[in-house]
């Protein structure tokens, strides 16, 4: 006699099926959202007593719960956490933050100073001479169009000037003592910590300033000079290379200024130099001389009419400043002496009289 099946068996076995295949989706749901990862850009100064709870805050609430998921079921130890500064930036699972977590190790930093006066030459120079890039490294880096079209989308001074106008990021790598990670890219660290304080201490310190230049301008001196915030950054670095002395950088800006007002060269022998592409310590007077009426060089005011091209330089913010608030004077003319003082005089017969006297 056959047996016989009872409808009750078939049906406690087809829901025992179903509750597996449940169970195996619900676990295959689980496994998924536990491996899928988030985006982490940020840094974390971990101090003495934190706990791993510090990386946490720094996530999303979702995220941050995958992590604790990931830590609970693996029984990952974070109790011997060290303290210190923890950079994230990328894509991350929770194990993988975890274990980025895990495998910090303290940065080893080396200083570097950029000097107020100098220009992305001096500066490849001199990491160069350090061992800390190859020469021209860093020349290609902040002259590089693509990545000065990336860099624009995160800083609105430079995106401010727009299109292909801005060919170098000469002119706002703000000069300061720089601490860098050796085991991390030194250029693009560099470059970051550079424009980061251009933001801070220029843009938005002096963000008023530059947006009520032109007030300014027309309201201490009745001239139809029109000057962009691209333009004020490249006369600042031409005040910054002519004069070092605070007090006497705003007569050198107006006087500039006055210079392009009547149409005039603004005669500042110094941006010849950047031209010639090396840094400012191998542009000598002799030097100078030698390619002072050089007109095919774009650079030389000696020559040609109106601003440099691009800025010649990274000025400090005193430049900058004497610029957005010059000083209006009967001068038209200066020189330097031997000893660096500055001279001025109101005519031109006047200025050659005295060019004998301090020059010769």
């Amino acid at each position: 006699m056959q047996p016989i099946h009872s409808p009750s068996k078939k049906k406690r076995r087809f829901r025992l099926w179903w509750i597996f295949l449940w169970l195996g989706f619900v676990g295959l749901l689980f496994w998924w959202w536990l491996q899928s990862s988030f985006y982490v850009n940020t840094t974390v100064d971990l101090q003495q007593g934190q706990s791993f709870g510090a990386f946490l805050t720094q996530l999303s609430s979702r995220d941050a719960r995958k992590v604790k998921v990931y830590v609970k079921t693996n029984a990952v130890d974070l109790s011997g956490l060290e303290q210190g500064v923890y950079e994230f930036d990328g894509h991350y699972s929770p194990k993988q933050f975890v274990d980025h977590v895990l495998a910090w190790v303290e940065p080893e930093y080396v200083s570097f100073t950029a000097l107020e006066w100098w220009s992305v030459y001096d500066i490849d120079e001199s990491l160069a001479a350090k061992w800390m890039i190859l020469p021209w490294e860093f020349l290609r880096y902040v002259n590089n169009q693509e990545k000065i079209r990336q860099l624009s989308s995160s800083y609105t001074f430079l995106s401010t000037i727009g299109g292909d106008a801005l060919v170098s990021l000469e002119g706002f790598l703000y000069p300061d003592t720089y601490f860098l990670d050796e085991k991390k890219p030194i250029i693009q660290q560099l470059v970051t910590l550079q424009l980061n304080a251009f933001e801070q201490k220029i843009w938005d310190t002096y963000q008023e300033d530059f947006d009520n230049f032109d007030h300014y301008k027309k309201t201490k001196w009745f001239s139809d000079v029109e000057l962009s915030f691209y333009d004020i950054m490249i006369l600042a670095t031409v005040v910054e290379k002519e004069e070092r002395t605070k007090k006497n950088k705003p007569i050198i800006a107006w006087l500039f200024m006055n210079r392009l007002q009547r149409g005039d060269r603004i005669d500042a022998d110094i941006t010849l130099c950047y031209w010639l592409e090396q840094s400012y310590e191998w542009c000598t007077p002799s030097t100078i001389v030698k390619h002072l009426y050089d007109d095919k060089n774009p650079y030389n005011t000696r020559a040609v009419h109106g601003l440099p091209p691009t800025a010649i330089a990274n000025p400090t913010s005193s430049s900058i400043m004497a610029v957005l608030n010059f000083t209006k004077t009967k001068y038209l003319f200066y020189l330097h002496d031997p000893t660096g003082r500055i001279h001025f005089w109101e005519t031109i017969s006047e200025h050659n009289a005295n060019k004998s006297k301090y020059l010769n």
